[in-house]
């Protein structure tokens, strides 16, 4: 495939017009069906729109074509961590350190190496491969990044924080990096300064759904509930099936008193997890609140009462017993509740 070609794909992907990247690809497939880059470069868009499945099925063909292909390989290897097939991400990884007799990607591999060895635990050994990519490239941003993550996994908050203020000062337009150093800032309570972070990462990407998930999170421990419901609503508005929205709205609208909106957005989220019950909704408000008789009263009384609800109390042995057995609820609760 044609340097222009290259270019042109490559530069819908970064403007996010992975349809037309597709829609182009695909007509240069017809022109040539063994060209191996160009099964290549469709399988960076599906990657890009994180439909790996896919992205797998077109770095196979390239693989199939030009079985020593490295950057296939490597990125197969990347789709296969982001659906947990580990032990076929590391495969993949294994034939890229044979593959790679020049040693000039050594340096990624080793930092792709540890990212899939701290998925699986292995953190001891995922630091020592990404200190062996620095080794061989200091200036590397992903490297930093990566073990950064696994520090915060370790709950090291600090070496966390240095590796991202690392991986910043070599890319300034690093959002995972602003991001991952947010979410360190919150686990240490700093949710002003978690903020400004998040604040860089919708500058650089205004789309990017984990921003203001996380923003919404620093506001909800900051009391600033209404400002929070707006970055979940936000987060809604780009995925309408993120739980944690609706988790993290649910507790904003409690918190505000508007039992109401609160069990709606808990209702939503039961529709999306299966699992959740009137015990999980109990549990949660109990594990960030003071316990309130009476707020618990009117939340378990709308539960029972609206029909519309039915998917969380249904789930609820006890409260399905309660609902059929007795005409006074809030005797009931307030005799049996612990």
């Amino acid at each position: 495939m044609i340097k222009g070609n290259i270019d042109k794909i490559n530069s819908l992907i970064d403007e996010k017009l992975y349809d037309n990247a597709l829609k182009f690809a695909k007509e240069l497939l017809k022109e040539n069906d063994q060209d191996e880059e160009i099964y290549y470069y469709i399988g960076n868009i599906y990657s890009s729109l994180e439909e790996y499945n896919k992205s797998i099925e077109y770095y196979d063909k390239t693989i199939k074509l030009n079985p020593k292909y490295e950057k296939a390989y490597n990125n197969r290897a990347l789709s296969k961590n982001a659906i947990f097939e580990y032990d076929g991400a590391l495969e993949d990884i294994k034939k890229l350190f044979e593959l790679d007799t020049d040693k000039e990607y050594l340096y990624m591999y080793y930092d792709n190496l540890g990212l899939i060895k701290s998925n699986i635990g292995e953190h001891d050994d995922a630091i020592a491969n990404f200190n062996k990519s620095i080794e061989l490239n200091n200036k590397y941003d992903n490297v930093y990044n990566n073990r950064g993550c696994t520090y915060l996994l370790l709950e090291k908050y600090d070496e966390a924080i240095k590796d991202f203020n690392k991986a910043i000062k070599l890319n300034g337009k690093f959002k995972w990096a602003y991001l991952n150093r947010g979410i360190t800032k919150n686990k240490l309570g700093q949710y002003n300064k978690a903020i400004k972070d998040f604040d860089k990462v919708i500058e650089i990407d205004c789309k990017y759904k984990e921003a203001y998930l996380n923003r919404g999170i620093s506001n909800f421990y900051l009391e600033k509930y209404n400002e929070s419901i707006e970055d979940f609503n936000k987060v809604i508005l780009l995925d309408d099936q993120y739980e944690e929205a609706y988790y993290y709205k649910a507790l904003n609208y409690y918190a505000l008193d508007n039992y109401k909106e609160s069990l709606y957005n808990f209702s939503m989220l039961s529709k999306l997890n299966d699992n959740f019950s009137a015990s999980n909704l109990l549990n949660i408000i109990t594990k960030y609140f003071k316990l309130n008789y009476n707020s618990i009263l009117n939340i378990i009384n709308l539960l029972l009462e609206d029909n519309s609800y039915i998917d969380i109390w249904k789930r609820d042995i006890t409260l399905s017993i309660i609902n059929k057995e007795t005409e006074n609820i809030d005797n009931y609760i307030l005799k049996n509740i612990k």
